[in-house]
C-alpha cells in the first residue's frame, strides 16, 4: 500500500463525546485493501490506535481510491458551563519529550487536522491554526517541520466547542478551559 494525501477530522458533539474520520488516498494497493476486509479493518485500528484517540467501533472502507476510516471517542473531552473541551492535542506532561519525562509535543500524523463541532457549534482556540467558519485547520505547510520531518501542532490551550448562539461563548470557553483537570 502507498498512500498519498490524508487528513483527519474530529468532531466535537454536544454530549462530549468525539468522531473522528481519516481519508487517505491511495497511490497503489487500495484494490488489496478493497478486497480483503479483513486487512482493511486491521491496518485501519492498527493506525487509529498510533493517534491520540482511543478508538472505539472503527469502520473502513474504500471509496474509489481513498481509503476512509472512521471511529469514535467518548473520551476526548471535558464538558463544563455547557461547553465542551478538547483535550488531546495537549499534553498533560511537558512539552519538551525526554527532558524531564512526559509525553512531549504533539505532531501532524496526516497532512490535515481539522477540528470542528457539531451543526450549530464552533470551536474555539488560540493555537496557531487557520481558523475557518467555526473550526480549526492545521496543515504541514503551515508549519515547519523538525529534522525527522514532523510538523507539531502548536496548541497552549485546548480546543473549546461552543453553541454558536450561545450567551458569552468567549468568557464560557476560558472557563471550560480553566476547568479541566490537566489545568488545576
Amino acid at each position: 500500500m502507498t498512500a498519498g494525501e490524508s487528513s483527519l477530522t474530529v468532531t466535537l458533539h454536544r454530549n462530549g463525546s468525539t468522531t473522528w474520520e481519516a481519508e487517505v488516498d491511495l497511490a497503489a494497493g487500495g484494490d488489496a485493501l478493497a478486497a480483503n476486509e479483513s486487512l482493511r479493518h486491521t491496518i485501519a485500528s492498527e493506525a487509529a490506535r498510533d493517534g491520540i484517540a482511543e478508538p472505539r467501533d472503527v469502520d473502513a472502507r474504500i471509496d474509489g481510491d481513498t481509503l476512509v476510516v472512521g471511529y469514535r471517542d467518548p473520551n476526548a473531552t471535558e464538558r463544563h458551563l455547557g461547553v465542551v473541551v478538547f483535550t488531546p492535542l495537549t499534553p498533560a506532561s511537558p512539552s519538551v519529550p525526554f527532558v524531564i519525562g512526559g509525553e512531549g509535543a504533539r505532531y501532524l500524523g496526516a497532512d490535515r487536522l481539522t477540528v470542528r463541532g457539531a451543526s450549530g457549534w464552533d470551536v474555539r482556540g488560540d493555537a496557531s491554526a487557520a481558523d475557518s467558519d467555526g473550526e480549526l485547520v492545521w496543515t504541514r505547510e503551515g508549519t515547519e517541520p523538525d529534522d525527522e520531518g514532523r510538523a507539531f501542532v502548536d496548541v497552549d490551550r485546548d480546543p473549546v466547542a461552543v453553541e454558536g448562539d450561545s450567551l458569552l461563548p468567549g468568557p464560557r470557553a476560558w472557563i471550560g478551559r480553566l476547568l479541566t483537570s490537566d489545568t488545576l
